[in-house]
């Protein structure tokens, strides 16, 4: 077996090879106390620095010479009939792609020129379609809905539940409603009332809804 180390940066390990997750892989299974910890761990770092550096100019060079490099751990792949599989890390990979999604949401919000970047960085296109370089083949449909979450779930959570869309006696939330029903394609009603007579109901409306958007 040929071994080959080689010292990478997310710009390179996320740039044009999709990873595949070989059949004996479990799924992802972290919970919050790895991800938070490996988050806490990148902020100690980089807090430290930032404090002693904060005055410069935030340009590459200056990354470059002052912010030292924050040890991640190993991953370790191997390449069977032309793709590459994941044989140690697939967690630490698959929450680090998961915090770039949110970083993409978030530069999009701020309208941020770092947003093309970290799309990149998520995914690239092949041919005609689009792969996500950590390519977890059986779970595409919910990386594409993470991907789009603020086009689709930010969508429904904030026009619909919190602005209670469903309530057809709200002349605004009946705007609200014809919009996204004529963004989305849904074919359903408000409800005439929303009271908590009506909580079942309501129930099960919003969980048609949720049905359609990510059918």
């Amino acid at each position: 077996m040929d071994i080959s180390p080689d010292k990478q940066n997310i710009d390179r390990v996320f740039s044009n090879t999709p990873y595949y997750i070989d059949f004996y892989q479990r799924d992802y299974r972290w919970t919050d106390e790895p991800v938070l910890r490996l988050l806490d761990d990148i902020f100690y770092k980089f807090k430290a620095q930032y404090a002693r550096s904060c005055e410069l100019d935030p340009g590459k060079e200056t990354i470059t010479a002052y912010y030292p490099w924050y040890y991640l751990n190993t991953y370790v792949t191997n390449v069977i009939d032309g793709r590459l599989y994941v044989v140690d890390g697939q967690q630490r990979l698959t929450t680090l792609s998961l915090i770039l999604i949110k970083l993409r949401h978030l530069a999009m919000s701020h309208k941020s020129k770092l947003a093309g970047w970290i799309d990149s960085k998520i995914a690239g296109q092949s041919g005609f379609e689009q792969e996500f370089w950590m390519n977890h083949v059986g779970h595409r449909a919910t990386q594409q809905a993470l991907f789009e979450y603020s086009e689709k779930l930010k969508s429904y959570a904030n026009t619909l539940y919190w602005n209670e869309t469903l309530r057809a006696d709200s002349y605004k939330s009946k705007l609200d409603m014809n919009a996204l029903k004529d963004q989305l394609g849904l074919e359903l009603e408000p409800l005439d009332q929303f009271g908590p007579d009506q909580l079942e109901a309501r129930h099960k409306l919003l969980f048609k809804l949720v049905e359609i958007i990510w059918s």
